[in-house]
């Protein structure tokens, strides 16, 4: 039986050198047992759709993937014309939703307390998304960088966090607020 993506851990590339060694790069990952190659597209370095297409034309079992892409500079057309060769040719993508978005922050700041902004949270949602699709397994170590803090641009949030009180810039007042509003009882 051939593997998949679900039986083992994959690998991500992303970069200026990944035209020139993502095939063999993606034979490497398939031999070394592999489940999955993913390709990141960012700002500034090559399309991940033609890079994946490569990867899985020289691979047989590995699962390729997209990592997230940018819905404001992709028009959606682009988007899913790249996804369905993708698909056609094994590959794996989802689209994520700006509701899924803000799920997946809630979650983070909830189970994790780390509070990122949207775009940061992006690729959460997309892991989300292929566990209750059952196409990752749950029980799977799976690693995200998320690269933005949600201070990096508050408003953005702003429709499902809660009202943040005013402190003021004295320190007692800020205790004052965190044991009334929060429970929290720190001294200064």
């Amino acid at each position: 039986m051939g593997s998949s993506f679900t039986d083992s851990p994959g690998v991500a590339f992303l970069g200026a050198a990944a035209p020139r060694h993502v095939a063999a790069w993606a034979r490497a990952a398939e031999r070394a047992g592999l489940g999955s190659v993913w390709l990141i597209e960012d700002y500034f370095y090559p399309g991940a759709f033609a890079l994946a297409g490569a990867a899985a034309a020289v691979t047989e079992r590995v699962t390729v993937g997209i990592g997230v892409v940018n819905p404001y500079t992709r028009h959606p057309a682009l988007l899913a014309m790249g996804l369905a060769a993708l698909r056609e040719s094994r590959g794996l993508g989802v689209q994520v939703t700006d509701e899924g978005i803000f799920e997946a922050q809630r979650a983070l700041a909830r189970e994790e307390g780390v509070f990122v902004e949207p775009s940061s949270a992006a690729a959460l949602t997309a892991v989300m998304q292929l566990v209750a699709r059952k196409a990752v397994d749950p029980e799977q170590t799976i690693v995200l960088v998320l690269t933005s803090s949600g201070l990096k641009d508050p408003g953005a949030s702003r429709a499902w966090l809660p009202e943040v009180p005013a402190a003021g810039d004295d320190f007692d007042a800020l205790l004052g607020v965190l044991r009334e509003r929060y429970g929290l009882e720190l001294h200064g």
